[in-house]
């Protein structure tokens, strides 16, 4: 398949699944990178990484 390189994004998705239990530090995080990125959102990680 083909690799898409996003290292902002998926370090960001990344650092919020390590840090879900820290909620307001990762709500910062996107706050400062100015992104609106719902987490919570399955069909937004799917789209953004289908898995075959």
């Amino acid at each position: 398949g083909e690799s898409y390189h996003v290292p902002a994004l998926a370090e960001l998705i990344t650092l919020a699944f390590v840090m879900k239990f820290k909620s307001e530090e990762a709500d910062f995080l996107m706050e400062s990178k100015n992104l609106q990125i719902d987490l919570e959102d399955e069909e937004f990680l799917s789209s953004a990484f289908p898995f075959d």
